[in-house]
């Protein structure tokens, strides 16, 4: 079994992506903080004619927008839960024992009908 303070390899791969993501959703300002990360230098450009290319370059930041709208979609209707095993089925009103329903909030969930 794996250490839990060691990441798998998965996470490990996908988590060189994770700074393209940050800079994204920072928008504008943080593309441009990036400079040459995102925004390369062409062979011939002088540094002024870069920084003012870089200067001139806007983020129209789709991209955290579908995000945040996006993550809402899950959870916009109630929560059906179909074939449950019955060991399992105490876990959807207490999950961790005290109280705490498995998903964000189970009080919306309802019974799959069937």
């Amino acid at each position: 079994m794996q250490d839990i303070a060691t990441p798998f390899y998965a996470h490990r791969l996908m988590s060189a992506e994770w700074q393209l993501v940050a800079d994204l959703m920072g928008g504008t300002r943080t593309m441009r903080q990036a400079g040459l990360r995102w925004l390369p230098r062409e062979a011939a450009e002088s540094w002024s004619a870069w920084r003012s290319r870089l200067n001139r370059t806007f983020l129209f930041n789709a991209f955290a927008r579908t995000v945040h709208t996006l993550s809402g979609l899950p959870f916009s209707q109630p929560l059906r839960i179909d074939n449950l095993h019955p060991q399992l089925a105490g876990l959807t009103d207490n999950f961790d024992g005290q109280g705490t329903n498995s998903a964000c909030d189970y009080r919306w969930a309802e019974p799959a009908s069937g």
